[in-house]
């Protein structure tokens, strides 16, 4: 069975293009508001510099699981 809850300081993909980021994308949750309505989430690079720290509802990220295998792309 998936644990598929996000948590505070855990990574998450982004489910849906938002601003400069893409679907698959993965950040870092550093703030959950409500009742896991809506996520901080701080965007890395490959070598886990921060690009941006971005607000997303709860339907546009889902946690990393362990079949998800990373891509890296060149940023525009």
């Amino acid at each position: 069975m998936k644990n598929n809850k996000v948590q505070l300081f855990g990574r998450v993909l982004l489910t849906e293009n938002i601003g400069e980021f893409e679907n698959g994308d993965v950040g870092v949750v550093v703030e959950i508001y409500g009742d896991d309505e809506g996520y901080e989430v701080e965007m890395l690079n490959a070598n886990s510099e921060t690009l941006d720290i971005i607000t997303v509802l709860a339907r546009q990220v889902r946690s990393v699981e362990a079949t998800d295998v990373l891509h890296v792309r060149q940023r525009a």
